[in-house]
């Protein structure tokens, strides 16, 4: 279940592509040593998701390099929880229901009831901090119905990366992941618990039309969907996307002034609108060929 949760903590995320459709979008910066392409992806999809088309594959071929966002595929299920369980409970005598909204409580008891959590053991979760338990149970809606991390873009991209014997490399670590969510303020994890939980109440048609967006190269339909979920948590699009967009943009030029070729697959909301990881690199002066 841990390393279900890191691979669900952007939960950008279905539908096979249809054979006109270009497929997931690409990017590509260049200069006279250096080639990177950049490529969104989802951290957990449905097995029979299409998405690897011959320009994702050449791409990912003529690298020497990938870059992923962090080693979730290196690191043990034993030492995810090591890493984890630290920052997964509340303070002593605090309890969640004394958190959050008494109305955000109980649509947690009903979503909670439809992934066939018994009521009576709603309790085991009052020790659990919100961002934790909003995750959780995301993690399982998604499960639920139908997706599977083992299905997920990075997962099978790290394997064909180390088939092919390319260097691996990663802009952030297990510990810092976890860190995003887990120094939050208590303002913010709180506004992740009163956002999140209703829509488990709405089933799974916002995933499935974001990576039917995802899946088409809808760029602009990706960024309308991602907007509308931050609307009511700015901050929690801050930590969890511009702040690390910006880190990844740093890098990113850094690779720029060396020498190489580098695939990066990061999640596709790092990819899309506002503060997104081209956006700044193109304020730096760097031109981006979408493919």
């Amino acid at each position: 279940m841990f390393k279900k949760l890191i691979s669900g903590l952007s939960l950008l995320a279905l539908v096979t592509i249809p054979s006109w459709a270009e497929g997931p979008a690409l990017w590509k910066l260049s200069d006279d040593d250096s080639e990177i392409w950049l490529f969104g992806t989802v951290h957990i999809l449905k097995p029979d998701t299409s998405w690897r088309t011959d320009k994702v594959t050449n791409a990912f071929s003529s690298a020497d390099t990938v870059y992923f966002e962090a080693p979730t595929e290196e690191t043990s299920q034993q030492e995810m929880q090591t890493i984890i369980a630290p920052h997964i409970q509340n303070s002593q005598g605090v309890t969640l229901s004394s958190l959050v909204s008494a109305e955000s409580y109980a649509q947690f008891g009903d979503a909670a009831t439809k992934l066939g959590i018994p009521k009576a053991a709603l309790v085991n979760f009052e020790p659990l901090r919100p961002w934790f338990v909003t995750l959780t149970l995301s993690v399982q809606q998604i499960v639920a119905h139908g997706y599977n991390p083992e299905s997920g873009v990075e997962k099978i991209l790290y394997a064909d990366a180390k088939q092919a014997g390319k260097k691996i490399a990663y802009f952030e670590t297990i510990e810092e992941q976890i860190g995003f969510l887990a120094n939050m303020s208590s303002e913010d994890e709180v506004a992740m618990f009163e956002a999140g939980i209703p829509q488990l109440n709405e089933g799974v048609e916002f995933l499935d039309s974001l990576v039917a967006s995802w899946a088409s190269g809808d760029i602009e339909g990706m960024d309308e969907k991602l907007n509308a979920a931050f609307v009511e948590s700015p901050e929690l699009k801050k930590v969890l996307l511009i702040d690390r967009n910006e880190n990844w943009a740093d890098k990113i030029a850094e690779l720029m002034n060396g020498s190489g070729k580098a695939f990066i697959a990061v999640g596709s909301g790092h990819l899309v609108g506002e503060g997104s990881v081209q956006s700044l690199l193109k304020a730096k002066g760097y031109v981006l060929e979408k493919q």
